[in-house]
């Protein structure tokens, strides 16, 4: 099952494991660099969770998913459009403060993530912050 099947067909549960985690620790650290009411983009935001937060705390959002059903659940959480693409499809110039991507870069294939993280660096304005997180998993 590809990537994108499974977050449609498991798209509730998934927001239902994550909607609720406590991720205040790491948006301190993320947030100390950018300016009051900064422009994020939420990139891979499954749930809205981190976007919600943001939103919460002032700060201007553009949220996307590849997964058309985590979309859906995500526009529901924040009341808001949410973009429906993929991060090969980034074409921003310089629009951004601030790139989130919390635990979703790991799904790019390994040969286009030079493409993708250029498409990043291109959205981010000057001196913009880029945080990335990934999962560890052991595989035994």
């Amino acid at each position: 099952m590809s990537t994108l099947s499974y977050y449609n067909a498991k798209a509730l549960d998934f927001y239902d494991r994550t909607i609720n985690t406590d991720m205040s620790h790491v948006y301190k650290k993320f947030l100390q660099h950018l300016p009051k009411g900064a422009h994020i983009l939420d990139a891979g935001c499954g749930s809205g969770r981190d976007s919600k937060y943001f939103l919460s705390k002032g700060y201007e959002i553009t949220a996307f998913d590849g997964s058309q059903e985590m979309v859906l659940l995500a526009e529901k959480e924040l009341g808001k459009s949410v973009l429906h693409m993929l991060f090969q499809d980034l074409n921003f110039e310089e629009k951004f403060d601030g790139v989130w991507a919390c635990a979703s870069l790991l799904h790019i294939p390994y040969e286009e993530t030079k493409d993708v993280y250029k498409r990043i660096h291109n959205a981010l304005k000057p001196n913009g912050v880029f945080y990335a997180s990934y999962k560890h998993v052991i595989h035994s």
